[in-house]
């Protein structure tokens, strides 16, 4: 998948400021997001003045994922196929 800073142009919310955000904490692509723990990433973003936005650009990213990599297969659909 692409940089984070090729989505601006289609997700405005993840603009320069939220990419600063996330080259802070070592990503820079959507990829990167995947092994970073959202909890803590979220945590981090609380202590931001423009805090709100940097967790709608952390769902904004999930839900890029989401659409891009349907359907999504839980534990028990993946043992009930085997």
């Amino acid at each position: 998948m692409a940089p984070l800073k090729s989505l601006e142009r289609e997700y405005p919310i993840v603009d320069s400021n939220f990419q600063q955000f996330c080259a802070s904490h070592s990503i820079f692509s959507v990829e990167d997001s995947l092994i970073q723990d959202l909890y803590v990433l979220a945590a981090l973003a609380e202590q931001h003045s423009t805090s709100e936005r940097k967790k709608e650009g952390i769902t904004e990213v999930l839900s890029i994922i989401d659409c891009q990599h349907q359907p999504w297969l839980n534990g028990l659909e993946l043992l009930e196929d085997a």
